[in-house]
């Protein structure tokens, strides 16, 4: 049975744990758990149908989701992210969770793919660069620490 809001037209799909989102036609949508913003769609209400994340309508490339998070590549080669940030997986510098897209620092063009873990992300620059941001645990920052960041940076060659 297709997702509600889903019947057609879907070209990626990510799924979490608790949430899941789609990309159609440059938007992206998503469905489940949302009680600490991780739909993205401005609320804290969680859907059991696909809903598009707060603007940049059209603007999405390519969307990364776990269960208390999401990442997003838009069209002009940013990173946005949105969900839990405890630990900084969302990449604007704070620890608060954003029920909406957010900008990540540093990443506004260049991007080519991003992927996200359970609390931490990852981005691909179109130069071959890697960064990493969030939760250091067990170095999977790749910067050769296990220490946190809240911001993205550069993993170790």
């Amino acid at each position: 049975q297709a997702v509600v809001g889903l019947e057609s037209g879907v070209t990626a799909l990510s799924v979490g744990h608790r949430t899941n989102c789609a990309l159609r036609q440059g938007t992206a949508l998503c469905w489940g758990e949302n009680g600490r913003g991780e739909l993205g769609d401005g609320t804290t209400v969680s859907r059991r149908n696909a809903a598009p994340i707060a603007g940049l309508q059209g603007q999405i490339a390519a969307v990364s989701s776990t269960s208390f998070h999401s990442c997003a590549r838009t069209t002009g080669g940013g990173a946005v992210c949105w969900g839990v940030n405890e630990r900084g997986a969302i990449g604007d510098g704070t620890q608060q969770n954003r029920n909406k897209p957010t900008p990540v620092v540093g990443l506004s063009t260049g991007v080519v793919e991003v992927a996200v873990g359970p609390i931490h992300s990852c981005a691909l620059r179109v130069d071959g660069r890697t960064l990493c941001w969030g939760s250091g645990s067990y170095g999977v920052l790749g910067n050769g620490t296990t220490t946190s960041s809240l911001t993205p940076q550069l993993t170790a060659n």
